[in-house]
Formats: structure tokens, C-alpha cells, sequence
């Protein structure tokens, strides 16, 4: 739930920035329509791969690996 909130709290006023101007609109956008695209299951095999590399438990991957799941719903 706090990864949720977290993601909350950096996204929304995220994209209310980024809508705020035109020409940043313009820039941005294209972009993350693409990134948007790519589902959040394909970031589950490098979040796998950097927890075998940096030898940490699975407890804190899954925070980042959270907020990029529930970013596009926010953004």
C-alpha cells in the first residue's frame, strides 16, 4: 500500500506538470504513450536479475517493481 502512495505521490504531480505547459505536453507525451505500452510484466525478469546480482532479498525489489506497475494508471 505505501508503494501505491508512493507512486502516487511522484506520478500525479508528475503529470499535472507536464500537462501544465504545451510544449512540454508535446515533448513528453509521445514518450510515454510508448513506454506506457510496454506492460509492467516484462520489468519482472530484470527485477529478478538484480536481486540475483546484488545478492538482497526480494522484500525491496518489489517496491520498485510495484510503483512501475501502478505509474501508468497515475501519469
Amino acid at each position: 500500500m505505501i508503494a501505491v502512495l508512493l507512486s502516487a505521490l511522484i506520478f500525479i504531480p508528475l503529470a499535472v506538470w507536464v500537462a501544465s505547459n504545451a510544449r512540454r505536453l508535446k515533448l513528453i507525451q509521445p514518450v510515454g504513450q510508448v513506454l506506457g505500452s510496454i506492460p509492467a510484466d516484462i520489468y519482472i525478469p530484470i527485477v529478478a536479475l538484480m536481486i540475483t546480482l546484488t545478492g538482497t532479498t526480494q522484500h525491496w525489489w518489489v517496491i520498485p517493481l510495484i510503483m512501475t506497475g501502478t505509474q501508468w494508471y497515475f501519469f
